[in-house]
C-alpha cells in the first residue's frame, strides 16, 4: 500500500534526525565534548565514542532497513574526525598548561635554592629538559626553540636576583569583580571579535574559575552554531536588568548568576530548553529579586501562587 511507504519513509527521517539530535548533543550542548578543554577533552574523547555507539544501537533498535549501519558509521566517523581535532588541539593546550606551571615552580624553587649552586643547576636543567619537550609536542621551528630558551634563561637570571615572594603564586579569589564580568561579557555584543580573541585566563586573578569558565563556554558558543542563540540570550538578559532598573555592578552580576542556576536547575531536570521556557524563568526570577529587596514584606509572588 502507498501509505505504507509514507510510513516506512517517516521512521527513515525520524532515524536520521534522531541520529542527528545525538550527534549535536553530544558535541554541542552544554555538557558536549566541544565545550571541554584542556584534560578533560583528553580523558573524555574515547567515553564520547562509547556513547554514540551505545545510543546509536538505540536507535537502530526502532527501525528496519538495511542502510541504518552504513548510516551509523558515517556519522560515527564523522563524530570520531571532529573528535580527534578537538583532542589533538586540547592536548596541546594541556600540554602547555603544564608546562608553564613546570617553569613556575621551577623559578619558585630556585628562588629558595639560589645560594646552593648544585640545587640550583638540577632545577634550571630540569626546566630545560620540559622546554625540549614542549618544544617536541609543538613542533617548533629552530627559532622558535631559540626564543623559547632564550626566554627561559632570562626568567631564571630574575628569579636568581630575586627576592623569594616574586614568584610565590597569587592568591584566586574568592568572588569575582563584577564590573570586569559584566563588562567582559557585553563585548559579546559590542565587539564580539575581541570577546572571542580574549584569553580570559590573564583575569584569574579577578575572576573565580566559575565565571572564567562561563565566559570560555559563550566564548565557544560563539563559533557554533549557537551564536544566535548566546546572542538573544544576552538581548533577554539585559532587558531585565534594565525593567528592574538595576543601579549597581554587584546587582546585575548577582541577578544573572541567579538566573544561571535556574537554567541549569532546569536543564538537569528536563535536559533540554526553549527561548519560551527561559522567558519564564527570568520571569520567574524578575518577581523574585523584586521581593527579595523587600525582605521584610509578603512576597507578592509566592502571595499569588498561594492564594491561586
Amino acid at each position: 500500500m502507498e501509505e505504507n511507504n509514507y510510513v516506512l519513509s517517516i521512521y527513515y527521517l525520524e532515524f536520521i534526525n534522531n541520529l542527528d539530535n545525538l550527534f549535536w548533543e553530544l558535541l554541542y550542548s552544554s555538557t558536549g565534548y566541544m565545550n571541554l578543554s584542556l584534560k578533560e577533552a583528553v580523558v573524555e574523547a574515547d567515553k564520547i565514542i562509547e556513547r554514540f555507539d551505545f545510543e546509536a544501537n538505540k536507535l537502530k533498535q526502532n527501525v528496519d532497513f538495511e542502510k541504518a549501519d552504513l548510516i551509523i558509521d558515517e556519522k560515527r566517523n564523522e563524530l570520531i574526525g571532529l573528535v580527534k581535532e578537538h583532542y589533538k588541539k586540547e592536548a596541546i593546550a594541556w600540554a602547555n598548561d603544564i608546562y608553564e606551571k613546570t617553569v613556575d615552580n621551577c623559578l619558585l624553587n630556585v628562588t629558595l635554592y639560589k645560594h646552593n649552586p648544585d640545587m640550583a643547576d638540577k632545577i634550571y636543567n630540569r626546566a630545560l629538559s620540559t622546554a625540549g619537550w614542549i618544544s617536541e609536542i609543538n613542533k617548533f621551528s629552530n627559532e622558535d626553540k631559540k626564543i623559547l630558551f632564550n626566554a627561559l634563561n632570562d626568567d631564571f637570571k630574575k628569579a636568581i636576583t630575586s627576592k623569594d615572594n616574586d614568584f610565590i603564586p597569587k592568591i584566586k579569589p574568592d568572588k569575582s569583580d563584577p564590573k570586569l564580568f559584566l563588562e567582559l561579557r557585553e563585548l559579546i555584543l559590542k565587539n564580539e571579535e575581541e570577546f572571542i580573541s580574549k584569553d580570559f585566563d590573564k583575569f584569574e586573578d579577578s575572576l573565580i574559575l566559575e565565571d572564567i569558565n562561563c565566559l570560555k563556554k559563550l566564548q565557544n558558543d560563539l563559533k557554533t552554531f549557537k551564536k544566535t542563540s548566546v546572542k538573544d540570550e544576552m538581548l533577554l538578559l539585559n532587558s531585565s536588568i534594565n525593567l528592574l532598573k538595576m543601579k549597581t555592578f554587584e546587582e546585575k552580576y548577582n541577578f544573572l548568576k541567579e538566573v544561571d542556576g535556574d537554567i541549569a536547575l532546569f536543564l538537569y531536570k528536563n535536559k533540554t530548553i526553549e527561548e519560551k521556557d527561559k522567558v519564564e524563568i527570568i520571569k520567574r526570577r524578575m518577581l523574585l529579586f523584586r521581593d527579595y529587596k523587600n525582605p521584610n514584606e509578603i512576597s507578592l509572588y509566592y502571595k499569588e501562587l498561594i492564594s491561586s
